[in-house]
């Protein structure tokens, strides 16, 4: 294995990014939709609107995609009976046969994730290479439409994972997982989301119960989901990185309890069953037994809407701040000895800033957020992450500016120094990417990472990551 000097590969890393940013923040974009998550249509995260349930206080992921009616069997349909730049999806209205469906309260939504990464400078073990891909598939129903029970909704998931090893795994050794499907190693199928939902007392308060996945509801933010890391999309806070904190498609048992009585404002509360190793592929996603160390992460949240206020708060914008206690068995980060019990703090927003218009994503946006947990109990004690983003008009193409630094906890330091183990200090992500949709079943996005000090060691070569990911919606 070639070895790279830690200055050398820093001046590398910084050279190169230096240059794509420019030549990124640069360009233009041709006109073609991107949706956000490949399975969940953007336009669903727009708060200032209601979602396909009608209320205010309903969640996106209960939900299917929005989708317009009469695009028969998608690019297989006849010459010229609908227009494949148009299409919501690869395979259209079925016939028809989706259509219906959707009309009787059923709603089907099938999509594909694929994300290659190489690292050609530094890491452990320079020269790797990955891909991982994700094929979900999630049913939907209006029970309202299908029983007759008022304002209440079922959605289930499943999900297959394949590939190669993970990158970060397998060949850089940092901390914040570079590709989104990382550390499920080889190929697994497992049942993620079981959720049962109702909108109680005129529709401001939902609850619901089920194999939940918390990065669904707290501490997110979409905009963070531009990036391709791991620990940056879905939820970039260090309780990701430090506790058995679910992501798709680990979904857990849990309930949840949201009160949304406006359009400016929301509180909810949360619970969830978890434990070490409640990931692990061999469960596929079906555990009904109890384990040693198990716990109960709750979580409340509370979050301001922006839209209406004087200056730069009359475009769209969300400030979230939240906490949570979790139960679960962890460890002493200085003794490294077993113990009881742990939480976090975190505060978040984002933000539309240039130009004003009605399409809040078009023009320049930008998010951040900073998360602290006790140095005892907590390998990562402060995580700060943000970036901008740049979309086209009608939120078409986007080119995205991300970061994200943890910096592991004293306890840990200090514990490392008493057994003359290597420190680890922090870790440094710079990212830069930009996403091209052919159409909005079908987008690209070219990726670039930067890796400073892997896993907190200064010993370990800073890692440039090249690679892309790829959506495609059925």
């Amino acid at each position: 294995m070639k070895q790279v000097r830690p200055n050398d590969a820093r001046s590398f890393v910084s050279a190169i990014g230096i240059a794509i940013v420019v030549a990124v923040l640069a360009s233009s974009a041709d006109e073609a939709n991107a949706a956000i998550n490949p399975w969940i249509a953007a336009n669903l995260y727009d708060s200032r609107r209601s979602d396909s349930a009608g209320t205010e206080a309903a969640t996106p992921w209960l939900h299917p995609p929005k989708a317009q009616p009469n695009q028969e069997w998608g690019v297989f349909s006849p010459p010229d009976a609908v227009a494949v730049s148009d299409l919501n999806n690869l395979t259209g209205s079925w016939g028809g046969t989706r259509d219906e469906l959707m009309r009787r309260g059923v709603g089907v939504a099938i999509a594909y994730f694929g994300q290659f990464a190489a690292n050609p400078v530094g890491g452990e073990d320079e020269g790797g290479a990955s891909w991982r891909g994700d094929l979900a598939a999630s049913v939907f129903l209006d029970l309202e439409r299908l029983l007759g029970w008022s304002r209440t909704y079922f959605m289930t998931a499943m999900d297959w994972k394949h590939g190669t090893d993970s990158l970060s795994s397998r060949y850089v050794g940092n901390q914040f997982p570079i590709q989104l499907d990382s550390f499920d190693e080889g190929s697994t199928a497992r049942l993620a989301n079981l959720a049962l939902a109702t909108q109680l007392f005129g529709n401001t308060v939902e609850v619901a119960v089920g194999r939940l996945i918390t990065a669904e509801d707290f501490a997110n933010l979409r905009l963070a989901c531009t990036s391709l890391n791991q620990a940056v999309c879905a939820t970039p806070i260090n309780a990701g990185q430090n506790l058995s904190f679910s992501t798709f498609p680990n979904a857990v048992w849990g309930a949840r309890v949201k009160l949304k009585p406006g359009t400016q404002w929301y509180a909810q509360v949360g619970s969830y069953l978890v434990y070490s190793g409640f990931g692990d592929s061999a469960r596929h996603g079906i555990d009904l037994g109890t384990h040693t160390g198990a716990g109960a992460l709750t979580m409340v949240e509370a979050g301001y809407i922006a839209g209406s206020g004087p200056g730069f708060l009359a475009e769209h914008g969300v400030y979230k701040i939240g906490g949570y206690y979790d139960s679960e068995q962890v460890t002493d980060q200085e003794s490294q000895s077993a113990v009881h019990g742990t939480g976090g703090l975190y505060v978040m927003g984002e933000q539309h800033l240039w130009p004003r218009s009605a399409a809040f994503m078009d023009g320049l946006s930008a998010w951040g957020a900073f998360s602290w947990a006790p140095p005892d109990r907590n390998q990562l004690e402060y995580m700060v992450s943000g970036g901008v983003l740049y979309t086209t008009r009608k939120n078409r193409d986007g080119a995205a500016l991300l970061f994200a630094y943890g910096q592991y906890s004293d306890d840990l330091r200090r514990g490392q120094r008493s057994r003359r183990e290597t420190v680890q200090t922090g870790e440094l992500l710079l990212e830069v990417n930009y996403r091209h949709s052919f159409a909005p079943w079908l987008w690209v996005q070219p990726d670039i990472q930067g890796v400073i000090q892997p896993d907190g060691r200064s010993e370990t070569p800073d890692a440039l990551v090249i690679g892309f990911a790829l959506g495609l919606v059925f």
